[in-house]
């Protein structure tokens, strides 16, 4: 998995957090499959000629943007992007790879969180 981070602080109470992740796993079987013999060798001569081999990547994108507007209370502001691939075409070349999976349907989210603090000693006060 490959993991890139980045952050930009804007000032004591707001900042900004990035981190891309990619991970790509893949399963070559080129074709060599075997028959488990009664006295438990391998037998090379099967009839079988299924593709079972596998490309998967997963691309991963957090964009999350924090504000402390008071004293315990946060507004977070999040970008998420997902891109999920896969296939049974595998690819040894890497910018292949990533050109397959850019083109692959991805979602994309944006959430809002507030979180406010109620001070019950403040209010008790009050009345």
């Amino acid at each position: 998995m490959n993991t890139l981070s980045a952050g930009y602080i804007f000032s004591s109470e707001a900042y900004l957090s990035l981190r891309l992740r990619h991970y790509w796993s893949r399963a070559d079987y080129t074709n060599d499959y075997f028959l488990l013999t009664e006295n438990g060798e391998l037998d090379p001569d099967t009839p079988y000629t299924g593709i079972h081999d596998s490309n998967f990547n997963s691309f991963n994108v957090d964009l999350v943007y924090n504000w402390r507007f008071a004293p315990g209370s946060d507004i977070s502001i999040v970008w998420k992007n997902a891109i999920y691939s896969y296939g049974d075409m595998i690819f040894n070349n890497f910018t292949d790879n990533i050109d397959y999976m850019f083109n692959s349907p991805q979602s994309n989210s944006i959430s809002v969180k507030i979180l406010y603090y109620l001070d019950y000693q403040y209010l008790k006060r009050r009345k």
